[in-house]
């Protein structure tokens, strides 16, 4: 019983850390998006949808970069 209680604990902080992480990264990147041979990052991050709306491609690395701080626990 008490072996999954701390497996549950652990995978709860690494949901919480993965989480806390994503945002973080998601923040950093929208930020001041990295470029790319000259461009500004606006530019190679960001798109135009269907509805003419901007949309953003960052969140893809920001999930990437919460899910590695989620695995390490």
């Amino acid at each position: 019983m008490k072996r999954g209680m701390a497996r549950g604990a652990r995978l709860a902080a690494g949901m919480g850390l993965g989480a806390v992480a994503a945002r973080a990264a998601y923040a950093a990147l929208t930020r001041r998006p990295p470029g790319l041979n000259g461009l500004p990052g606006e530019d190679v991050w960001g798109r135009v949808n269907h509805r003419g709306e901007p949309v953003t491609l960052l969140e893809g690395p920001a999930v990437v970069a919460g899910a590695a701080a989620a695995g390490l626990l």
